[in-house]
């Protein structure tokens, strides 16, 4: 999708469960989106996250913990295993980044990632 970001935007969001398909078949987890009914989306977007463009990072928080963040506010497991999940994360994006830093000493590419 390149630089077409209202395009790739749709897409996050429709692979998250907010936006519906409007054309086409997209299924995530076994699920067809265009033919689930509202509670299923919602059982589907507790499963898959996405950050938007631009979304902002909390000054006060170094960049691992402004990951695990909606995990720990939303509840999502144990301080264990959102640790665990976090590092899975970043592990399998495979960009070697200091994440103690806090947000006002990151680049650009950092914050984005």
């Amino acid at each position: 999708m390149g630089e077409r970001i209202p395009v790739m935007t749709h897409y996050l969001r429709m692979i998250a469960g907010v936006d519906r398909p409007c054309a086409g078949e997209v299924s995530i987890f076994g699920s067809e989106l265009n033919t689930t009914d509202e509670q299923q989306r919602r059982c589907l977007q507790w499963q898959v996250a996405f950050v938007a463009r631009g979304g902002p990072l909390l000054s006060v928080l170094d960049g691992i913990n402004n990951v695990k963040l909606p995990a720990q506010y939303h509840g999502l497991g144990s301080a264990r295993d959102i640790d665990q999940r976090a590092y899975e994360l970043i592990t399998e994006l495979e960009y070697r980044a200091d994440h103690s830093l806090l947000p006002a000493y990151m680049t650009g590419l950092q914050r984005r990632h």
